[in-house]
């Protein structure tokens, strides 16, 4: 056999193509007619030619096959399209790193919290947060709906996500262990024959109607009806509408102890369950490194947030608990 150091290697020119050629190149192809590729990237329609004539001869390759009518792809280009497809992506994944570290250089860090419910305890562990980052970072706080928090993410324009169904986002990268827990509590009128007791336990509460809470505005339906509970009844697109099925007594709801504090008012009253799961918090970030290290970012854990870190429920709440008081102890 011939010697490692001897054999002759073949030497292939590495291939300058244009990125903005290959994203028309795809566009072409999908358009298969160069007067609708060209309307849909916003350009004449001769540029458009010159851009695909300039790429077939970077790679020397026919790419489409031409009529007076419409276009194809020939077999290079059919083989193209996959390659193209990837480099496009990988390069826009590139730029959205580039900016979310060059943020990170000059001083902010976008956080996307998701609304309306948990965001009395998302605004404290945001408050941590932003202490954490004081004299290094600015912490801008950007609301979203629960459905928009993934697009965000993915498309850089958030560099962190706090969300109570963080593990929904976790192809997109990385997510943290949960930060702070919320124990649940049921929000029912205060005619409800349930309104006097000072705890209940999920059992009963199975003849009860749970209010279906809209995905888009509240998230995922598992987050506020545990399977104990019977199918959910009637949509609530947002809190306001909420308060007035429960007063209109439509309905019960589970919430986030804070938040149905919150809603405690002349005509509604909360009680803890003391056997639904709690409610978790965590941050989700896009790629595998996170954003900012581990100290700033979770402050040792749901201690630095200065929220309760244990996986509580209601039943750890204390015994004297009134439901008419905020969980400060305040009045509602």
């Amino acid at each position: 056999m011939t010697p490692e150091s001897s054999r002759t290697r073949a030497h292939v020119d590495p291939i300058d193509v244009d990125t903005r050629a290959l994203e028309l190149f795809v566009l072409l192809a999908e358009h298969r007619h160069y007067g609708s590729a060209a309307r849909a990237a916003s350009i004449a329609q001769p540029a458009l030619s010159q851009h695909i004539k300039r790429l077939e001869s970077t790679l020397a390759l026919r790419l489409f096959d031409r009529t007076t009518r419409t276009v194809e792809l020939t077999a290079a280009g059919r083989a193209l399209m996959p390659h193209a497809r990837e480099i496009i992506a990988e390069l826009a994944s590139l730029e959205r790193l580039r900016h979310r570290f060059d943020r990170l250089r000059t001083g902010a860090v976008r956080l996307g919290i998701s609304t309306p419910m948990g965001m009395t305890t998302a605004d404290r562990i945001a408050a941590g947060l932003a202490d954490r980052l004081w004299g290094r970072h600015e912490l801008q706080v950007v609301e979203l709906r629960p459905h928009e928090l993934r697009r965000a993410l993915a498309d850089g324009a958030i560099d962190l996500a706090l969300s109570l169904d963080a593990t929904a986002l976790a192809d997109l990268g990385g997510v943290s262990a949960p930060i702070a827990f919320d124990p649940r509590s049921v929000v029912v009128p205060r005619s409800h024959p349930l309104a006097r007791r000072r705890r209940i336990e999920l059992a009963e509460l199975r003849h009860e109607v749970p209010l279906a809470l809209d995905p888009d505005e509240f998230g995922s339906a598992e987050l506020w009806r545990p399977s104990e509970l019977p199918p959910a009844d009637g949509i609530v697109g947002d809190v306001g509408e909420l308060r007035d099925a429960l007063i209109l007594q439509r309905g019960i709801c589970l919430l986030p102890d804070a938040d149905a504090a919150a809603l405690v008012d002349d005509s509604l009253t909360r009680i803890p369950v003391v056997d639904a799961p709690p409610v978790s918090y965590a941050l989700a970030w896009c790629g595998d490194t996170p954003p900012l290290p581990e100290d700033l970012l979770l402050g040792g854990g749901a201690h630095g947030t200065g929220l309760d870190a244990h996986r509580g429920t209601a039943r750890d709440a204390d015994p004297d608990l009134d439901p008419d008081r905020g969980p400060a102890g305040r009045r509602a």
